[in-house]
């Protein structure tokens, strides 16, 4: 396994539509009634999903499968973002839109060979609410909005543990691809992948190179 496989490649036909769906659309519109909630999919057999647990561990059953049916990912979990309408039925939601969350674990330095330190605007760093997950909302430059054959890098670093402080950092590969477009992403990143490396870390520090320098994020594990 070559080490740039270590980071996540975005392929920018998974992201297009947390930007054309804006959940923050005014008025009166079709989104207008949408819910959000990060959390993990269930696909059934089929590779559709049918069934979403938010971070607040709150099971939302889907009105009908969702998707179409997809082999890769029969009875798998997906962390994902769910923009989802209430219904009469209490215990079942009817989903807008699934859009799939970058998910990984930190990677030591020292498996990484090309460590590209491209710049990448961080909106927030965050800790979810089941405390498994580190979040990031992020801005990425592309070309075109409807091109998906480009692609970024991303991935985390583990710089160590000191004082019970995790250093973090964020390592963003551009591509050299023209910046004409802003797409906004979210990546996440697990937090036992930390703790396994030092269950005493409370706290920690994810550094990113944006657009205005180096930038610091502190997060608190507990």
């Amino acid at each position: 396994m070559t080490r740039i496989v270590t980071f996540i490649a975005l392929l920018f036909v998974m992201i297009l539509s947390s930007c054309e769906n804006d959940p923050y659309d005014s008025g009166d519109g079709e989104l207008s009634h949408v819910t959000t909630a990060f959390g993990e999919t269930s696909y059934n057999m089929e590779g559709r999903a049918f069934k979403f647990v938010t971070d607040e561990d709150k099971v939302l059953n889907f009105t009908e499968p969702y998707g179409k049916a997809n082999a890769d990912m029969s009875g798998k979990q997906q962390r994902s973002l769910l923009y989802y309408y209430l219904t009469d039925d209490k215990n079942k939601v009817k989903p807008y839109v699934i859009i799939n969350v970058l998910t990984t674990d930190v990677i030591d330095r020292d498996k990484v060979k090309h460590e590209n330190d491209d710049p990448i605007k961080v909106d927030a760093v965050w800790l979810s609410e089941n405390k498994k997950y580190i979040n990031l909302s992020l801005k990425i430059k592309t070309s075109s909005p409807e091109d998906s054959s480009l692609k970024h890098k991303l991935g985390m670093l583990y710089e160590g543990c000191e004082d019970g402080t995790a250093k973090l950092r964020l390592i963003h590969d551009d591509g050299n691809i023209p910046g004409n477009y802003t797409v906004s992403i979210y990546f996440s990143v697990r937090v036992s992948s930390v703790l396994e490396r030092d269950s005493s870390c409370s706290m920690l520090i994810v550094s990113a190179m944006t657009p205005d320098g180096l930038k610091d994020f502190e997060v608190k594990l507990r």
